[in-house]
């Protein structure tokens, strides 16, 4: 501070409405810094499912984009000649931690995407206020007008711009957005003898397609590339991450078609499933790694596609653009703002907010001016480190040949091998339910709590949690639930099974054991396996064989996470969603009236339950026990329950509702997700040609 400042006493409480107007004003940046730090969080909704994140997050995402408009009115609506020196600078600052960070979400579900003009407008108002700010201010020296609005502001529209960019490539609607990726198609070489999946060979996956056919960089490209040390380093293994890392990104593009309503012409083609049978899955013990770890990447470039802005911002002139202005800006503030404000900050004590002896305009400044720097210089690691400029870099490596380049390829290698966040592609965990142990769960605050929901015109029953809706603690994602999926989907092909093809490999031949059993639905056949495995779980244990141990733990982890399926996101599974949580919630009805709350219940007392016509749960109550017993004298049970379960899974996992999959990955992401993008990309879309034994799911051409 000048050694001029007046003195000023302890505590001076606002005495008229100018103070008051600047201590909200005050209050309200910093409230703003704080809701703009929480959402440089965001993009841990890719791994995080938990409500105590998700919530405040989509709070702090609602109140930020009313209080920045709101406190710059603040400013302006004081006369200009009342106004602190320092709003320019509050504002420009404020917009800049807002708004100006490219890794900030772009829209908080899918519907946002489709409000491009709303979020335009949006920012052409905060525009209007900023040039109004620094139109009528105080400012008496020209040159910082003029370098604060071409050099400050311009980068904060070329913000703007690339949010509103990213909706419209999210957006369903439009055309340049998914349903104008018609011509994102496979493109096979003529000579079919030629295509290897092993090398890649034949392979014409394109891998920036958005750059047009003739500039792209193809994945048979990057796989032949021989020359430089950017993809042949001599470590195998980093080599391999570095070429699926492109096989991700061209993935990525491929599935988009299917959220775009486009036809896949190549799901017929034998060449289709080869890469996933032969290329991703060639038959090793370690096959399943690179398989999940493929679909992983590519379901990240997925959710930043939907959700960030990183898909409008990943080519190379963007990248240095944003790593310019960004420092250049961080720099000038500390530089220039600081010198003015000593200069000119403390003119007047009167035209100050203090509080015990401390200049409120000084403190609001300083924490300004060091979280734009510590975001700014976050946000420029995670540019350098983002999956998006890797592939760009690679791809622009491969097509320009710049391996006689030793200061890029010298670069291209430093950026390559930082390893930061590179390991938090989705959660990994497999979300957990157990009827016989959920069934009797009441909300307690369901029916205040539906009141403030029906004030609100939402509907209660997709909000509020229903009974028997008690959803257990989510597990980690297993190498043998993955090795499981895996073998699965390798020795089907491209034929699914609804998991009696494995009852009758153990010579479990259940339609004769239960003649006249159909189920009509896939959510019967779920409930009634899920209940029957956890009855057999309750009553066998595997003990200590090691095998048996780990086909126990596939066995009812995958049970319970289909069951947790029906029970929180019916929307994935094959029935529509209204017929999936009608029968859920006529089982819990009917368990609730055959079983007293908190009783233990056991095989005996549902073999004695005698359901009567039409008694939905009573009869999925009645076969579960059945089936049960019959487990029960199995020898090689959970053996066969793994494969079962295993089987099932695949089977359900073929959806049209792209969308539904795409809303997930903001929620920690779903595990049958990554096994819907693995079978489309092996051309299995539907379960048309699925094989079904007569104790299965009764065949209903309307399901695909």
């Amino acid at each position: 501070m000048s050694a001029s400042t007046p003195s000023v006493p302890s505590c001076m409480p606002p005495s008229d409405s100018v103070t008051q107007t600047r201590g909200w004003v005050e209050a309200f940046l910093l409230l703003g810094v704080v809701l703009s730090v929480c959402m440089c969080f965001a993009s841990r909704r890719r791994y995080t499912s938990t409500a105590w994140f998700r919530y405040p997050l989509w709070a702090a995402y609602l109140l930020l984009g009313s209080i920045v408009p709101y406190t710059l009115g603040l400013m302006s609506d004081q006369p200009p000649m009342l106004r602190s020196n320092l709003y320019p600078y509050w504002g420009l600052l404020f917009v800049a931690i807002a708004n100006g960070l490219s890794g900030t979400i772009s829209a908080f579900n899918l519907d946002d995407n489709e409000n491009g003009v709303k979020l335009f407008f949006g920012h052409m108002v905060l525009s209007f206020y900023m040039l109004g700010l620094f139109g009528d201010s105080s400012f008496s020296h020209k040159r910082i007008k003029s370098v604060v609005f071409l050099l400050l502001f311009f980068p904060l529209i070329y913000t703007f711009g690339t949010k509103v960019l990213a909706r419209r490539l999210a957006s369903l609607q439009s055309k340049v957005g998914p349903c104008g990726i018609v011509a994102l198609r496979l493109e096979l070489e003529n000579c079919r003898d030629m295509v290897n999946p092993s090398s890649m060979t034949g392979y014409r996956y394109l891998v920036d397609p958005i750059k047009g056919i003739e500039n792209a960089v193809t994945v048979g490209q990057i796989w032949s590339c021989e020359e430089g040390r950017v993809l042949n380093t001599g470590n195998v293994v980093e080599d391999e991450k570095r070429k699926d890392l492109c096989l991700s990104f061209s993935l990525f593009w491929l599935l988009l078609r299917r959220y775009g309503g486009c036809a896949l012409d190549e799901a017929s083609q034998d060449e289709t499933w080869r890469l996933v049978g032969e290329n991703l899955l060639p038959g090793d013990d370690k096959e399943h790694e690179r398989a999940f770890r493929v679909i992983e990447v590519e379901l990240h470039f997925l959710y930043d596609l939907f959700y960030t802005t990183n898909c409008a911002t990943y080519t190379l002139p963007h990248f240095w653009f944003r790593i310019i202005w960004k420092l250049w800006f961080v720099g000038w503030y500390t530089y220039d703002a600081f010198g003015w404000y000593k200069q000119h900050g403390d003119h007047a004590a009167s035209s100050q907010f203090w509080i015990y002896g401390y200049s409120m305009d000084g403190l609001v400044t300083w924490i300004l001016i060091g979280t734009l720097i510590a975001l700014f210089l976050l946000d420029c690691c995670d540019d350098v480190t983002s999956i998006w400029t890797r592939v760009d870099l690679i791809s622009f490596y491969v097509r320009k040949q710049l391996w006689n380049n030793k200061i890029f390829e010298k670069m291209l290698a430093f950026i390559l091998g930082i390893n930061w966040r590179m390991h938090h592609h989705w959660e990994r965990k497999l979300g957990q339910y157990s009827f016989l142990d959920s069934y009797h769960y009441e909300p307690r605050w369901r029916r205040i709590a539906a009141f403030f929901v029906w004030l609100s015109f939402l509907d209660p029953e997709t909000i509020l949690p229903r009974d028997g809706q008690s959803e257990g603690i989510r597990i980690k994602l297993s190498e043998q639930v993955k090795k499981a999926i895996a073998k699965s989907i390798k020795n089907k092909g491209k034929k699914l099974s609804d998991g009696t093809q494995a009852l009758h490999r153990h010579e479990f031949i259940v339609e004769e054991l239960l003649p006249g059993y159909q189920f009509k639905t896939t959510t019967e056949y779920i409930l009634t396996w899920h209940i029957a495995t956890d009855l057999v779980a309750s009553s066998c244990d595997p003990g200590r064989n090691t095998d048996a141990r780990e086909a126990y733990e596939v066995a009812l982890s995958l049970s319970r996470y289909c069951a947790y399926l029906v029970a929180f996101a019916p929307e994935l599974l094959p029935d529509h969603q209204f017929i999936t949580e009608k029968n859920f919630d006529a089982l819990v009805s009917t368990a609730k009236k055959n079983f007293a709350r908190g009783e233990t219940v056991k095989l005996e007392r549902l073999m004695n339950i005698t359901p009567s016509t039409g008694d939905f749960g009573g009869w999925i109550l009645k076969r579960a026990a059945n089936l049960a017993e019959m487990l029960n004298r199995c020898n090689q049970r959970w053996n066969m329950l793994a494969e079962f379960w295993a089987d099932l899974l695949v089977y359900l996992a073929p959806s049209d509702n792209a969308k539904a999959h795409a809303q997930h990955l903001a929620n920690g992401g779903e595990f049958i997700t990554h096994i819907w993008a693995l079978l489309t990309h092996g051309g299995i879309i539907t379960r048309k040609n699925a094989q079904v034994g007569a104790f299965g799911v009764s065949p209903d051409p309307t399901i695909v």
